[in-house]
């Protein structure tokens, strides 16, 4: 190693470092102040469950529990602020590209050829550029912004982060000289592998991940690996986690727990619920899945090299037969890549060889025979970016090297070094233009609907947006969209039903919503909006019936509830209404109109003081309540036989 070579000594390493997380802060602080978007509402806004952090460790035993705390305690800090969420997840992205430089920097030493990288008179320590440059790539690519700026989708980067630890830790143990370090480093490893398998499934691939790496970088012979891979099971144990959670394992340890505290196992029923309606609704099977997937990996393969053409979500044609399409190209074009990273192994690329093959067995999980309902999202190329990351890494700094040697320092070596910077600077250019998107979840949907536009769901979503932003117009015409799309879509009949409400047009909402109550008997929704054209129309005994039937499908559903203890109001029935929105405040709190529908129903009642209270409940949650406001003034200014009365 020449003196003066930059990357050499730890300050260099340190301060590039700083540097690079600084920059890719930087990229993703366009989409900070980005909304909560598509399942997050799911997982983080109408969640009660996480909105408390876990009081035992009962509560951890589930496959992404540590991701999930994480988003509980960011809730318990700052509620639904996403500014802090977002910030959240910039933070996991860069420690991720930190992990990304550690994991290539200990690959490359005796790996990447120690010919110094020249750039006119600068030089480079070559394993310091292969880390510098791989990690660059992984933190600057837009593929990575579904995972980085859709919240939830911390899952995926959380998962990734604390993998590429526990290989990068692995390696270490493996060269490390003594005892106490081997002991430090295997701890680390293991510790990153238990909080991988607690973020998200796909950690089931790190023992074999592991396996890759004594394979290619470590042990050769077939007797020796055959002790190192028996050596792995603290690994494979942690591993096996994954399917005992996926069986249902810690359904029985739920309920036993609950049978002792005298309470239900809520969160196990829910997700087995969940489950269940998955595989019942899923449109094809495992072998079309995998036909499927063999021709989604290879558009993961194109958006890797060209990352144009990036949504939300995707209108994937599924494959039922091998024979159908680009299978068949699409699976000789994978197998020539496997063997040409197996080639490149045995001709001294090992770096870009793990790298290869790394990046198809982390796509497994997702990509192979276990069907999942959206066969293609950019989030699930979080992980397998990794080795994307170290195959682009030596195949630069070889690149480098070569011209170097063939053309000289101030030529051809000059010129590639510039050309990296810029394909470095254009990536990071298009992560700012796709994170703009984010910004705004109508743009988002927008975005999905333009790129997808013969798929129901994106035009449905779009609906949603502009009816939140008061285009009923658009919003109509985007659910009709989605309805023409799929005549058996019970969401987007719904929807039109309370576009039309909100329009007036209570005899086509009727229209729409009893179709989509034909399509989905149990759907609470479609119920609450028919209740509500009921209500209009003054019809309260079916109003009545229609919300107490969305209740029963949904017990803690607040609209309904409250609409529920609205008509009890109005048919005078003050003592049960009073009892309903009570129960919808306590479970919840948050619900503005049945503070002000339960003061009126106490005012009615007589309970003035109490009906005052929580008036102004309802004014320190939401102070542009015009109804409480009216209904406070009124209680406090109007008076005995003056005719004035609260309004719910």
């Amino acid at each position: 190693m020449q003196d003066g070579q930059i990357g050499e000594r730890s300050w260099h390493r340190l301060f590039v470092l700083v540097l690079l997380g600084i920059i890719i802060a930087g990229i993703y602080s366009v989409a900070l102040h980005g909304p909560f978007i598509f399942d997050d509402a799911y997982a983080i806004v109408e969640s009660k469950q996480h909105h408390h952090l876990p009081h035992s460790f009962r509560e951890m035993l589930y496959s992404r529990s540590v991701s999930f705390l994480t988003l509980e305690a960011t809730y318990a800090a700052v509620g639904l602020n996403t500014m802090w969420y977002h910030a959240g997840n910039i933070l996991i992205h860069v420690c991720a590209v930190f992990a990304v430089f550690w994991l290539v920097y200990l690959l490359g030493r005796g790996v990447v050829p120690l010919q110094p990288l020249s750039v006119g008179r600068w030089h480079l320590q070559p394993v310091f550029a292969a880390a510098l440059l791989g990690a660059a790539f992984f933190g600057f690519h837009p593929v990575q912004t579904q995972s980085v700026s859709y919240i939830v989708q911390r899952l995926s980067s959380l998962a990734a982060l604390f993998y590429t630890v526990s290989l990068a830790a692995y390696v270490s143990y493996r060269r490390a000289n003594t005892w106490h370090n081997r002991v430090v480093w295997t701890a680390l490893s293991l510790g990153a592998g238990l909080l991988a398998v607690h973020s998200k499934e796909t950690a089931v691939t790190l023992p074999a991940g592991l396996w890759l790496l004594e394979v290619i970088f470590f042990t050769r012979r077939w007797r020796p690996l055959l002790r190192r891979t028996v050596r792995l099971w603290p690994w494979v144990l942690l591993a096996t986690i994954i399917p005992a959670y996926t069986l249902g394992i810690t359904e029985y340890l739920d309920r036993d727990a609950a049978a002792a505290a005298g309470a239900q196992p809520h969160l196990t029923v829910q997700r087995a619920l969940l489950l269940t309606q998955e595989r019942q609704t899923l449109p094809f099977d495992r072998l079309d899945y995998l036909l499927t997937e063999i021709n989604v990996v290879r558009t993961y393969i194109r958006l890797v090299a060209a990352p144009f053409g990036l949504h939300l979500d995707w209108d994937y044609p599924i494959t039922y037969s091998l024979w159908a399409g680009w299978t068949v190209p699409s699976l000789v074009f994978e197998a020539a890549l496997i063997g040409a990273a197996i080639w490149g192994v045995r001709r001294g690329w090992r770096l870009a060889g793990f790298g290869a093959l790394f990046f198809f067995l982390a796509l497994l999980p997702e990509s192979s025979f276990i069907p999942i309902y959206d066969v293609l999202f950019e989030h699930r190329l979080y992980l397998p970016m990794v080795g994307a990351a170290s195959v682009f890494a030596e195949f630069a700094i070889r690149m480098w090297q070569f011209a170097g040697r063939r053309f000289g320092s101030y030529g051809a070596a000059s010129l590639w070094a510039v050309t990296l910077c810029v394909w470095l600077v254009i990536l990071a250019a298009a992560t700012v233009q796709r994170n703009t998107v984010w910004r705004t979840s109508l743009a988002v949907w927008v975005d999905s609907a333009a790129k997808s536009p013969n798929k129901p769901r994106p035009h449905n979503n779009t609906g949603l947006e502009y009816f939140a932003a008061g285009g009923y117009q658009e919003a109509l015409a985007e659910f009709r969209q989605a309805a023409a799309l799929n005549p058996d879509y019970a969401e987007a009949e719904n929807n039109i039903g309370m576009v039309s409400i909100q329009l007036g047009k209570f005899d086509e909402a009727e229209q729409h919503l009893i179709r989509a109550l034909s399509l989905k008997p149990d759907y609470a929704h479609a119920l609450n909006n028919l209740g509500a054209v009921y209500l209009q129309r003054g019809q309260l005994d079916q109003a009545k019936e229609a919300f107490e039937r969305a209740i029963q499908y949904d017990s803690d559903y607040a609209a309904a509830l409250d609409n529920l203890g609205l008509v009890l109001i109005r048919l005078e029935q003050l003592t049960e209404a009073t009892n309903i929105l009570q129960n919808n405040i306590q479970l919840n709190p948050a619900f503005v109109s049945s503070y002000n529908n339960l003061g009126v129903a106490l005012s009615r009642l007589g309970r003035s003081q109490e009906a005052l209270e929580l008036f102004q409940r309802a004014l320190a949650i939401e102070p542009e309540n015009m109804l409480a406001q009216h209904n406070l003034l009124i209680m406090r200014g109007a008076q005995p036989g003056s005719g004035l009365r609260v309004l719910p």
